[in-house]
């Protein structure tokens, strides 16, 4: 397992390595990035559960989960590209991987080596799901992204379902538009 996630990185890693050699970075060159080596291995449905509830994703409909899920997949792709500004090459590595007795769920740790500060862990949940492992969710320093934003994707829900994307998209494109001009 450790090996896959190596590889997985290690891919990434090559890839951002070409990016930032680039004269000119654009989004148009890096979310292909994050689409191949991100959103693939992501399983955005289970990080919605951890966000709305398993209860609430189950009520809705299969068209309003498909936008939710649209929607939250651009907000990933987002926060990459907001977190690949500050990135300068630095490696990444798999750190250790924790599993679950049945070995259907974990943690993944990997370690982002700066040279003028100890390395820094970030660890990812993990998920075999289909006998593929995907990434769920992100804890950094002891805080996880599902718990920290869950009451705000809790609070737009309660508006209604359409809000809640509404506000993922409005979000997103007040990014993409802002950085469009640095493109």
């Amino acid at each position: 397992m450790e090996s896959y996630f190596s590889k997985m990185l290690s891919g990434l890693e090559s890839e951002l390595a070409a990016y930032i050699k680039l004269p000119k970075r654009s989004h148009s060159v890096a979310i292909p990035i994050v689409e191949n080596n991100i959103l693939k291995h992501w399983d955005v449905e289970g990080s919605l559960v951890l966000l709305i509830g398993r209860a609430k994703w189950d009520d809705l409909e299969p068209g309003n989960q498909n936008k939710l899920k649209k929607a939250f997949e651009t907000t990933l792709t987002r926060y990459f590209l907001e977190a690949l500004a500050y990135y300068q090459g630095q490696p990444i590595r798999v750190s250790s991987v924790t599993l679950n007795e049945k070995k259907t769920r974990g943690w993944l740790r990997v370690l982002v080596e700066i040279d003028y500060l100890p390395s820094f862990p970030i660890d990812l949940k993990v998920v075999n799901k289909e006998q593929k492992w995907l990434l769920q969710d992100i804890r950094v320093q002891g805080i996880r992204y599902s718990k920290m934003k869950r009451n705000w994707y809790s609070e737009q829900l309660k508006v209604s379902i359409n809000h809640l994307i509404a506000e993922l998209e409005n979000k997103n494109n007040s990014f993409f538009k802002t950085t469009k001009k640095v493109d």
